[in-house]
């Protein structure tokens, strides 16, 4: 079924339920899902690569540091209950949202859903301006929800079920009170789509990336994909931890620029995620470029060494030496084919030390010691090679 066979045959309310359904599906309950599975089969490979360790492990600890769970901690299966009753309640609103817009008021849907698909520049555009929007509003209402004026109900009943979890998992990315929840998770992604009107695609794609993101930021795990997941995930984890005393936005942009990060800012953790998985790429390849320029180097050294050409009528190759007295014995009048041995023990050794060089390269944490590294690495090349040549007595 195409997409305009789609549109043409199925109500519009249908086809935006459907879409926000699937897109929770796929991207919420389906992972999360996999990930308590994972934590509960294979707690002791789990537990390895969790930012808390055990307490992360949910069906065990109940997300909660400390041996003992206190009296308000939700079991996981009352976490994901609520998750999933507050996914299908911002459904809901949508849908009534549509209703009151097209058969109370009679005006046009929420959202474009037309046969006619976005363009690849309007929907970069549209996500590019729902992410920001997100997570400006996010900001602000999540340092409402933990530092207003005066308490609130709303702050109360952030605080009560939301941070009653100090160990995330992903089911607890939407896991609090229905209220806050609506204000937190769903408002800041719905107002600019009812604001904008964007296309219907654009906004699923919007949702997608978002929902996604919440979804690993949540799941506890210290490694994830990218230069910025990580870094969200660890702020994510450290805000669970303090209960609320910093790191209120996903991304980490308003927290750096409001000076409310804990735990280090956006800029400190894009950095490390960019030097963790580069240097690893840089070292491999400088590993393999050396070990080529040794063995092409040595070649080519050990091959201007000597020179062979036919020096007898018969035509064989012999070694071309200087020509020796009468008194002296002639040590290389004797015919002898080329052999690679000396090469090849020459390549392995300035590949042996090059290799040595290029992992400490690799294991190198900061901009100065990767740059320390390459002069090492060019220096023991140069060393490998005049070895090779001319062996050190």
């Amino acid at each position: 079924m195409t997409w305009s066979t789609l549109v043409l045959t199925q109500s519009q309310l249908r086809v935006e339920v459907i879409g926000t359904l699937a897109v929770r599906i796929l991207f919420f309950i389906l992972p999360a899902a996999f990930f308590l599975l994972f934590d509960s089969i294979i707690p002791s490979l789990a537990v390895g690569l969790k930012i808390q360790s055990a307490p992360a492990l949910p069906t065990r600890t109940g997300g909660v540091q400390g041996a003992k769970k206190s009296k308000g901690t939700p079991p996981w299966w009352q976490v994901i209950g609520v998750s999933l009753f507050n996914v299908l309640l911002s459904v809901g609103i949508q849908v009534l949202v549509e209703l009151l817009f097209t058969e109370v008021l009679h005006m046009r849907s929420a959202m474009k859903i037309t046969t006619t698909l976005p363009m690849p520049w309007s929907i970069a555009k549209d996500v590019l301006r729902g992410l920001v929007i997100r997570e400006v509003l996010q900001y602000y209402i999540h340092r409402f929800l933990h530092r207003p004026a005066h308490p609130n109900t709303f702050s109360t009943l952030h605080k009560k079920w939301n941070h009653s979890i100090t160990a995330p998992y992903s089911f607890t990315a939407y896991y609090d009170h229905p209220l806050p929840y609506l204000l937190l998770h769903f408002l800041p992604i719905y107002l600019p789509t009812l604001f904008f009107r964007p296309h219907i695609l654009t906004h699923l794609l919007l949702l997608a990336l978002t929902t996604l993101e919440e979804t690993l930021v949540a799941s506890g795990y210290a490694t994830l994909p990218g230069i910025m997941l990580g870094g969200i995930a660890r702020r994510q984890d450290r805000h669970m931890q303090s209960r609320g005393r910093g790191n209120f936005a996903p991304w980490g942009f308003m927290d750096w620029l409001h000076g409310t990060s804990v735990g280090g800012d956006v800029m400190e953790d894009v950095i490390d995620e960019a030097d963790k998985h580069q240097v690893k790429e840089r070292a491999g390849g400088m590993l393999d470029d050396a070990a080529e320029q040794g063995r092409e180097g040595v070649k080519e050294d050990v091959s201007s060494q000597h020179e062979w050409r036919p020096n007898n009528d018969d035509g064989a190759y012999h070694d071309e030496v200087t020509p020796h007295s009468d008194d002296e014995t002639p040590a290389a009048q004797y015919t002898e084919k080329p052999s690679d041995t000396s090469a090849q023990l020459t390549t392995e050794a300035a590949c042996s030390r090059s290799t040595d060089i290029a992992t400490t390269v690799g294991s190198a944490a900061t901009k100065e010691g990767l740059k320390q590294g390459l002069y090492d690495l060019h220096d023991v090349m140069k060393g490998s090679i005049t070895d090779a040549v001319i062996p050190r007595k």
